[in-house]
């Protein structure tokens, strides 16, 4: 018995298209469906939306770590009347050919990820090839703020959907910049989040208006001196190293807050607009 499969090795999955699209009005499955007698007893309406919803079915095999998926075509759709073809059908399904290659293709159009990759050495899906890997650790240095929040949230999904293997064998990490410098009489404190502002205050014995206080918007902010003293001196710096767990949860958060559904992202604004507390516009 095969204990490994050979490289390349195809995980997929299948579906049959008169099963999973639904609402084919054309095809002779709707006809039984909706005709007294017949063993088709349940219609199936829109079955799983697998017509509309494709892009996300894909995006959720791909999050499986599947690499492969066999659709059908239904061809009631394509020629729903004899001699007549559907253009509008055609390139439906040519879109959900292109769906991977088109997300890949936008991407690399952008000459900061080009750079990336270049650096890096080790290619992009799949002719990704980890020995190529130039560096022993990648990392992830973003502002401290918001925006460098949504920063970082890109690239972990972009290493996770092309350079996933950079994951799993532990070369990824997240520098933790500084959010505030805290400044009192001869000390100088920095804190990295509101809670840690307050327990350096606390630490302090004083209120936030008797220190000097200074909320970093951005590394720029910092002189070189401060950027190595906080975020990249080996000795004191602090350095997350990321998980697939972690990166798989940032893909799932780029894909519901800038995906083509709405309701998702609906419902997070509406859940969490009360918690917002610095708003940047």
């Amino acid at each position: 018995m095969m204990n490994e499969f050979p490289e390349g090795f195809l995980w997929g999955a299948a579906t049959a298209a008169h099963q999973v699209e639904g609402n084919n009005i054309n095809s002779d499955f709707w006809v039984f469906e909706h005709t007294p007698g017949t063993i088709f007893a349940e219609p199936s309406g829109d079955a799983c939306d697998h017509y509309r919803l494709f892009r996300k079915d894909i995006q959720m095999l791909h999050e499986l770590g599947l690499n492969a998926y066999r659709f059908s075509i239904e061809w009631a759709r394509v020629e729903p009347e004899p001699g007549f073809i559907s253009r509008a059908s055609l390139y439906h399904y040519r879109e959900v050919l292109e769906t991977e290659r088109a997300r890949l293709d936008k991407i690399l159009s952008n000459n900061e990820v080009k750079a990336l990759i270049s650096a890096l050495g080790t290619g992009i899906g799949d002719s990704f090839d980890l020995s190529g890997l130039r560096y022993g650790r990648v990392v992830i240095m973003t502002d401290a703020d918001v925006d460098g929040s949504h920063i970082r949230t890109l690239l972990l999904t972009f290493f996770f959907r092309y350079m996933q293997p950079l994951i799993e064998e532990g070369h990824l990490y997240i520098a933790q910049p500084p959010l505030y410098r805290v400044a009192y009489r001869n000390q100088v404190r920095y804190a990295y989040t509101e809670a840690d502002l307050s327990r350096v205050l606390k630490e302090l014995g004083v209120s936030a208006d008797k220190v000097s206080l200074q909320r970093y918007k951005g590394l720029g902010e910092m002189n070189p001196t401060q950027l190595w003293e906080t975020t990249m001196n080996p000795e004191n710096r602090t350095l997350l190293s990321v998980s697939i767990e972690d990166a798989a949860a940032a893909d799932r958060t780029f894909d519901m807050l800038m995906g083509a559904a709405v309701p998702p992202r609906t419902k997070f604004i509406t859940t969490h607009a009360r918690d917002v507390r610095n708003l940047d516009i």
